[in-house]
């Protein structure tokens, strides 16, 4: 054979080989591109300065968004509530036991439901009253949990405060440190929880279910002379968006093993509660102790941080990764974002991980589609970002990103937030976009974020004196919606 036709048949076989393999990836993507393009149900209509009102895809324009968890009760569905959750969890704990860690830079220490129930069960024989003031009461401390549990699950209504100050009934105080003043102490009982309570181990509960059991407020956040109240059906709509929002190939199942580190407690709540429905080990610590060797030791599936600790957690990791593995990254990078995920981690000590929530709460930090993307080859896991409202009366995101969507987006002027949560709906107004002394319109898409749904408390505030004659509520959050039903945010 001559040199030509070798050259010929080698070139041939290249070609071939590069269409085969571009055939391999476009089949292998974790999702069509007509997916990833309908993130959203979108209303046929629209009002004057304003667009249609948009939707998570799975829900349809006529459908009022997911009010709970859909319990089954006769012919008749239910919303549920926490009482619900508690009870699931320990009824799965009978046959396949589960606990709840509390980690720190020292240790790691692990309780089992029954024992936490049982600690729970004393600690609220304690409650006089249906209410009580919660003062620094960390989720992520083992008597932060049996103070919120205890409450939430024998309905006594927890209101949270951030100062002494805004204590304007004669309730009792509940805090884990030694942190109420004697002037505070003498008008009020301070109930510590850091007092010796026993830890028997009992999943007994003598909790059936009763219509008023739904009526019962379980948070309250009091500042000053503003509050906002949270109902049981703003908890379950959050539950129940947390736990949907996910293909049923990635559902959260019992063998998983969750982490969450502490950030607003509403939001961690939700996210705990939503482990117990699933029966989820759970790991509960301060943002601040995760690192690559807790992770090691624990070997969570799932976890939840904020933005901020993304974004330094990934340089860091980036940092220190050896030269031989940076080296795979832009090949990774490539192939993550044709949407081809890739599951295996730089770094061996993260390889038990296979998704991560990250809350975000503003355009602060630069969490881009790319450093989600280098965070996805850095890790190994899949990423959710959770766009939520800062110090306000939505329990759930206004925007969550869609676990499959890996797309670069080149315009820095904007942040892909993804599409909208189930138990909201969206849509956009007429806006002034202060920071880049803008007027945005929605006849293009533009303008500022109105909501409307189940997950949303009722607040005492101006927010709230804002919302019109269909609640509709503002945000403050300016962007637009883009041609495939997500939401890109004004940087």
């Amino acid at each position: 054979m001559s040199t030509d036709a070798i050259f010929a048949l080698l070139l041939v076989l290249l070609i071939v080989s590069l269409l085969l393999g571009n055939a391999y990836l476009s089949s292998t993507k974790d999702a069509h591109p007509l997916l990833l393009s309908s993130q959203a149900t979108v209303s046929p209509t629209r009002k004057e300065g304003e667009t249609a009102v948009y939707k998570h895809s799975e829900m349809s324009y006529q459908q009022l968004p997911r009010s709970g968890l859909d319990i089954l009760k006769g012919y008749t569905v239910r919303s549920g509530n926490l009482f619900d959750c508690w009870l699931v969890g320990l009824e799965a704990n009978k046959k396949l036991p589960k606990g709840i860690s509390f980690a720190s830079d020292q240790k790691v220490e692990r309780f089992t439901y029954g024992e936490i129930n049982s600690r729970c069960n004393a600690f609220a024989e304690r409650f006089q009253t249906t209410e009580v003031y919660f003062y620094r009461v960390p989720l992520s401390t083992m008597d932060g949990l049996t103070a919120t549990l205890a409450c939430l699950v024998h309905g006594v209504t927890i209101i949270e405060i951030s100062s002494l100050s805004d204590i304007t009934r004669g309730l009792p105080v509940v805090t884990t440190e030694n942190l109420v003043p004697k002037v505070v102490a003498e008008a009020h009982e301070a109930i510590s929880v850091s007092q010796e309570f026993p830890f028997g181990e009992s999943l007994a509960t003598t909790y059936k279910y009763d219509p008023k059991y739904d009526q019962i407020v379980p948070y309250i956040v009091s500042t000053g002379n503003s509050y906002t109240t949270f109902t049981q059906q703003n908890f379950t709509a959050a539950i129940a968006n947390h736990l949907k929002n996910l293909p049923v190939d990635q559902e959260l199942k019992p063998v998983d093993v969750v982490l969450i580190g502490t950030c607003e407690q509403r939001w961690d709540i939700v996210k705990l509660f939503a482990a117990f429905l699933t029966n989820n080990e759970v790991i509960l610590c301060q943002e601040a102790h995760i690192s690559s060797e807790l992770v090691a030791k624990t070997k969570p599936t799932i976890m939840s941080i904020s933005e901020k600790k993304m974004v330094q957690w990934t340089e860091d990791i980036l940092n220190s990764l050896p030269v031989v593995s940076k080296s795979f990254l832009p090949a990774s990078l490539r192939l993550i974002t044709n949407g081809n995920f890739i599951t295996f981690s730089q770094v061996p000590a993260l390889r038990s991980v296979r998704l991560i929530y990250v809350t975000s709460v503003g355009t602060g930090e630069t969490l881009t589609t790319r450093i989600q993307n280098l965070a996805r080859a850095i890790f190994g896991a899949r990423l959710i970002v959770n766009r939520h409202l800062s110090d306000s009366n939505v329990l759930s995101p206004l925007f969550n990103t869609f676990i499959y969507d890996y797309r670069a987006i080149k315009d820095t002027a904007y942040l892909n937030r993804g599409c909208v949560p189930q138990c909201l709906e969206i849509k956009l107004r007429d806006g002034f976009f202060e920071q880049k002394r803008k007027f945005l319109r929605a006849a293009q898409n533009h303008g500022q974020v109105y909501i409307r749904g189940f997950s949303i408390g009722k607040a005492q505030t101006d927010v709230q004196a804002a919302k019109d004659t269909e609640g509709w509520m503002p945000t403050g959050v300016y962007g637009k919606f883009g041609t495939d039903g997500c939401f890109y945010e004004c940087r």
